[in-house]
């Protein structure tokens, strides 16, 4: 017997697939680690204030 969620699985062609394989490898790239957010946010920081537009 086949379960609902494997018979709606069935029913996406290969390029809905291909589809949602990029949008989640997209969603991937976007995010970044708290690590990775301070770095960079101290980095501006510093470019900022070297480029007088904070103090």
């Amino acid at each position: 017997m086949i379960s609902s969620r494997q018979g709606k699985m069935a029913t996406i062609t290969r390029k809905e697939m291909e589809f949602m394989e990029k949008k989640r490898n997209d969603k991937q790239k976007s995010h970044l680690t708290s690590a990775q957010e301070v770095t960079y946010k101290r980095e501006f920081k510093k470019a900022d204030r070297a480029a007088g537009f904070t103090k």
